[in-house]
Parts: C-alpha cells; structure tokens; sequence
C-alpha cells in the first residue's frame, strides 16, 4: 500500500500552484432526496440528487509570493471561474479537476504570529478525475 504523504497534495487555480499553502482539503457532497412512502415499512428511502463542493485551504501570508493571498484577492475581485486542480502535481499522479469561484478570502495577522490567510471555494458544474501528465 502507497499511501501519499499530504504535504504532496497542491493545488492550481488556473494552472498555477498556490504558493505557501499548509493544508488543503476538498469535500464532494451529493444531496439526497427523500422519496420515502407509506409503503417504505417505517425506514427513510432516497435517491441521488445533485452534487456540489467546495476546496478549503489554509497558507502562510507572503505578499512576495508567486500565486499567492494578493492573486486570490484579485480573482475574488474579478469574480470569475477558475479551473481548479486539486490532487498530486506529479506526472501519472491521480488529480480533480473542476471550476471553481472563490466564496471566501481571509488574512489574519495574530500578535506574535505568522501571518495567515484562508481561502473558500465553490465547485461549479462538473468534477472530473485526471491525470496529470
């Protein structure tokens, strides 16, 4: 069994590797639909409806970063959809891929700390399994 150290799992908006990132995580959700019944013998009964999802990742802040807090900040301004990448950057690594819109950008600058900031964002339309090659 291979199992991937989690320092290995990026991710790329738009083709480019966010910079200083310190955990990364993605959630696929689908919604359930309740079609239960009288006939359902007392037990809730559903089908698959629509799924969404969102990428949540957390960095160090570095205003000299290559992709990093400022190019975020921007693309939360411009409001449009990236392609998102989430998964290994390695050649016949496994990756998923999906557009995205930024939900949510935060920069917190603790007293004594390193400055952090935080990024949320949207799946829109379909995710597929890549890759990468």
């Amino acid at each position: 069994m291979a199992v991937t150290n989690g320092t290995s799992v990026l991710l790329e908006v738009g083709g480019v590797t966010i910079n200083g990132t310190t955990s990364h995580d993605m959630s696929i959700i689908t919604d359930m639909i309740d079609v239960t019944t009288k006939d359902s013998n007392g037990s809730k009964e559903y089908i698959a409806g629509e799924d969404d999802g969102t990428i949540s990742v957390e960095g160090k802040y570095d205003p000299a970063a290559t992709y990093g807090f400022s190019q975020l900040f921007a693309a939360q301004l411009a409001k449009a959809s990236a392609t998102l990448t989430f998964g290994l950057q390695a050649s016949s690594s496994k990756a998923y891929r999906m557009a995205g819109l930024i939900m949510s950008l935060t920069l917190s600058g603790p007293q004594n700390e390193a400055g952090t900031w935080t990024v949320e964002l949207q799946k829109t339309g379909g995710v597929a399994e890549v890759t990468i090659t």
